[in-house]
């Protein structure tokens, strides 16, 4: 995921001299979309993006080293998960046109339940997917997530 590693440099230059720790922009993780086996999260740091990308997918996770940064100057997830749905797919960088997005409710919700929650038969080894952990997204944050997660649903139609 180049568009990821370029989003997220452990640090940039400061404006007057030196340097600043910047958080990274989201996280993927590789789960097993049948169980509901999650990292652990207690430790992240505010607003963190841990994103779940069926194992066919991704093999080892990217970006995970810096979960426990927060990531309070960043803008809110609701707005990082649209970028990257809508946005970054028109550049020329790694993320497919065609994402799909689903919010899982509780760490005890497999991604397979959450599609099918919301009405969704997917091939997982043919469509990209994006879990998205909505328990992880501040309360304020969280109908929006699921907003923009929806807003990609005509990509399994």
């Amino acid at each position: 995921m180049a568009w990821l590693a370029a989003s997220s440099p452990a640090k940039r230059p400061a404006p007057m001299h030196g340097y600043v720790q910047v958080p990274n922009y989201a996280c993927l993780w590789p789960v097993n979309p049948a169980v509901a086996d999650y990292p652990d999260l207690s430790g992240l740091g505010e607003r963190q993006m841990p994103l779940y990308v069926p194992t066919v997918a991704l093999a080892a996770p990217v970006m995970d080293q810096r979960l426990g940064w927060s990531c309070a100057a960043l803008p809110a997830v609701s707005e990082r998960l649209h970028h990257m749905l809508h946005h970054v797919p028109e550049t020329r960088w790694d993320v497919p046109g065609d994402v799909l997005a689903v919010g899982i409710a509780s760490p005890a919700t497999t991604i397979n339940a959450a599609l099918a929650a919301e009405g969704l038969s997917v091939d997982l080894t043919e469509a990209a997917l994006l879990a998205v952990p909505l328990y992880t997204v501040t309360a304020s944050d969280r109908a929006r997530t699921l907003e923009v997660c929806r807003s990609t649903y005509a990509v399994a139609a």
